[in-house]
C-alpha cells in the first residue's frame, strides 16, 4: 500500500513528503529531513552477558598488571613501569580531551540511542549553553590542569629524590 501511495506523489509535491514516504517503505523512522534505519534492540540478558564478559576481560588485565610486579627485580622493570604509567596517563588525558571536555561544553550528548538528539521534536526543549558558560568551563579546566602541575612541582620541591 505504501509503495502505491509513494508512486502517486509527483515531483510537484513537497520533496520532504517523498523522502518521508520512501523512509516508511524501507521500514525506517523519519526525523525532519533524514531517515533512521530500524535498529535491533539488544535484550536485557545479552546486555548483562556482554557486561560480565567485558568486566572479566578488564579484570584479567588487572591480574596481568599485578603479576608484572613480581618481575620487579629484572633490569628492565623500571622501563616497563614508566611505559605503563605513560600509557595510563595517555588514556586518561585522551578520554578527557576527546570525550569529557566536549560533553561538559555541550558539544556532545548522550541523550539519544541513535546518536541524534531530537528533543526539539518531542517538546523537551533544552537550553543552549551560552558563550560565557563555555568560557567559564574552559577556564576551570585550564586552572585545574595548572593547579595539579603546581601541586606536582611543590611535591618535588618538598620531597627530594634522585634519578639513578
Amino acid at each position: 500500500y505504501l509503495e502505491e501511495l509513494c508512486a502517486r506523489i509527483d515531483d510537484a509535491e513537497f520533496d520532504s513528503a517523498k523522502q518521508q514516504c520512501n523512509c516508511l517503505v524501507e521500514g525506517a523512522e523519519f526525523h525532519g529531513d533524514h531517515c533512521h534505519a530500524p535498529t535491533e534492540k539488544v535484550s536485557t540478558s545479552a546486555k548483562w552477558g556482554y557486561g560480565i564478559i567485558a568486566t572479566a576481560i578488564i579484570s584479567a588485565f588487572a591480574v596481568v598488571g599485578v603479576l608484572i610486579v613480581l618481575l620487579r627485580h629484572q633490569w628492565w622493570y623500571s622501563y616497563l613501569l614508566s611505559t605503563m604509567v605513560a600509557l595510563a596517563m595517555g588514556c586518561l588525558l585522551s578520554d578527557a580531551t576527546l570525550h569529557l571536555i566536549p560533553l561538559s561544553l555541550g558539544l556532545h550528548s548522550h541523550d539519544s540511542d541513535d546518536g541524534h538528539a531530537h528533543a526539539h521534536e518531542h517538546g523537551e526543549e533544552e537550553e543552549e549553553m551560552t558563550a560565557a558558560q563555555r568560557r567559564n568551563i574552559t577556564i576551570a579546566i585550564t586552572v585545574g590542569v595548572y593547579v595539579f602541575l603546581l601541586f606536582e612541582k611543590a611535591i618535588h620541591l618538598i620531597i627530594p629524590h634522585s634519578h639513578g
